[in-house]
């Protein structure tokens, strides 16, 4: 199996996986939010595995996912070393609440 026997094949490397939640609050409207995420010491020794999230509107009833490029516009997410930013192109207040979920590996 050339997979098996590869030269450059590596054994699996057990690693823990972090994971946390943070509580964005509203979306922002047309525009960039962030919130500190208070992930001590992110380096180049960390690796983000998963950044995703899920909103509300608890009004409408109505529930999308971060990111996520909706009828009414695109919603982006990135994070670095102090905080989680999530960009909409459109008015995503209506979106009262949004959790966002952070995979990663310390080296």
């Amino acid at each position: 199996d050339p997979l098996i026997t590869a030269p450059n094949k590596k054994n699996p490397t057990y690693r823990q996986v972090y994971r946390m939640t943070v509580d964005f609050g509203a979306l922002p409207n047309a525009g960039t939010k962030s919130i500190a995420h208070n992930i001590a010491g992110i380096d180049s020794q960390f690796t983000f595995t998963r950044i995703y999230g899920a909103a509300s509107d608890a009004v409408g009833l109505t529930y999308i996912s971060v990111p996520d490029m909706t009828a009414l516009g695109n919603i982006y997410i990135t994070v670095d070393v102090t905080n989680v930013n999530i960009t909409t192109t459109f008015n995503a207040t209506a979106y009262s609440r949004c959790l966002v979920v952070l995979e990663y590996l310390k080296e």
